[in-house]
């Protein structure tokens, strides 16, 4: 089947797709302390922020088993399917979020129906990334498909950067009673109606030829998931390990709001304003180096990214004493990460083979950003709270730093180019 849709073009549908989703997962962060404040009143501050992570850290929890089904259908039925799939599901969770009173008017069934739909979220977003990687990889498999997921990965860093500057503007602008009474449902409002436009938006896809030749061939496996674990399983355990650094990064950027108001007693508008900023840096540098992988190969810039990452780690504390020390650490972070985050998810699809793809690289990747990620900003907010420590943040991301570096050495690449 010839695609009748142009590369740029191809490249914006994923990249928007993506970004609105990532802008309806990324404002919960953003929103926690008001969100906590509607849905768990009545508890101290930090067991509020704690109440309202662990609710954040199901919804992560809940992206394995959506990328396993979602994935799922991406080898048995198709690309497209997954990625409409996947935005679609998020548009309608988002806009129940939007619309779910609070405990004062629902008691205790408000934050359940509030994990519930995390839950539902959570399930969208794990079908998303990997369904748009293998969309991309299959689509650019004549050429290096490493600018084109880079552009992509960069259209969806605009997602965060969207939804921090919609935060910014409303902690400005709203009193704290508005923004805990209905200005947290501003932002999910808007991401449910962005969602359903992506989902019009995608319908305009068509399925990759690599796909369909091999479901010509007959060669999709019944049950892609057990192939995997029967013959992948390494290969998995490694592409999950190699999400580490990237999203510790990430998580670590929408933790800065909660980090400036709780840890460092800071105005909080500032914080989100700092947050945008990074992942615009992110999203510029990821274009770059996604460019220069024509100089420097995958495996050169993710070593470079986590040594550079670990250092900035070490000395991340001494930042912390200096003007704006902060602001400092998160840019020089947010360019050195760039450089894996150009190419990883590239070396990632190239562990598995075609008809295992999207199921690989969404089991390994949810799974990875599930266990790195999920639990981050309750460990800094429970870390605070019972240890009286800021350096947890800087600890963590040198694990990851570490971690990334071990997998990427342990991973046996399948891509003799790479």
């Amino acid at each position: 089947m010839k695609q009748r849709i142009g590369a740029k073009k191809l490249i914006a549908i994923t990249s928007l797709g993506g970004a609105l989703e990532f802008f309806d997962f990324t404002i919960f962060a953003l929103f926690s302390v008001y969100i906590a404040e509607a849905f768990f009143p009545g508890d101290t501050h930090a067991t509020k922020l704690i109440n309202t992570f662990a609710v954040f850290a199901v919804g992560y929890f809940a992206r394995p088993l959506g990328g396993l089904l979602i994935g799922h259908l991406g080898d048995k039925r198709g690309r497209k399917l997954s990625l409409l799939s996947s935005v679609n599901l998020l548009a309608i969770a988002t806009l129940l979020t939007a619309l779910l009173p609070g405990y004062q008017t629902l008691g205790w069934l408000a934050p359940v129906l509030l994990l519930v739909f995390r839950l539902l979220q959570g399930m969208a977003i794990g079908g998303e990334i990997p369904g748009a990687i293998t969309f991309l990889v299959e689509y650019f498999h004549h050429k290096n498909p490493i600018p084109a997921i880079a552009m992509m990965l960069a259209g969806v860093t605009f997602g965060n950067v969207i939804a921090s500057l919609i935060g910014y503007c409303l902690t400005a602008h709203l009193s704290h009673t508005q923004l805990v009474s209905y200005g947290w449902r501003i932002p999910f409002i808007i991401g449910s109606a962005l969602g359903f436009i992506g989902y019009l938006i995608r319908r305009h896809l068509h399925e990759t030829d690599i796909f369909v030749r091999i479901q010509a061939l007959q060669a999709l496996h019944r049950y892609p998931f057990i192939s995997l674990l029967k013959t992948h399983k390494r290969q998995t355990l490694a592409a999950a390990c190699l999400t580490a650094l990237t999203t510790a990064t990430i998580f670590l950027f929408l933790y800065i709001p909660t980090y400036s108001l709780t840890v460092l007693h800071r105005e909080i508008h500032h914080a989100y304003w700092l947050s945008s900023i990074c992942f615009v840096l992110i999203a510029i540098f990821t274009l770059i180096f996604g460019f220069l992988n024509k100089l420097y190969t995958p495996k050169r810039l993710i070593t470079s990214a986590c040594m550079g990452s670990f250092i900035l780690a070490i000395i991340g504390p001494e930042f912390l004493h200096l003007h704006d020390g902060l602001a400092i650490f998160c840019a020089l972070l947010a360019i050195v990460v760039s450089a894996a985050n150009s190419c990883y998810t590239y070396w990632i699809s190239q562990l598995f083979p075609t008809a295992m793809r999207n199921t690989g690289i969404a089991v390994a990747y949810n799974v990875g950003v599930a266990f790195f990620g999920a639990l981050s900003p309750l460990f800094f907010t429970a870390s605070h709270q019972y240890f009286h420590t800021n350096k947890t943040p800087f600890i963590f991301l040198a694990l990851c730093a570490l971690i990334t570096l071990t997998a990427l050495f342990l991973s046996k690449q399948r891509d003799r180019s790479a």
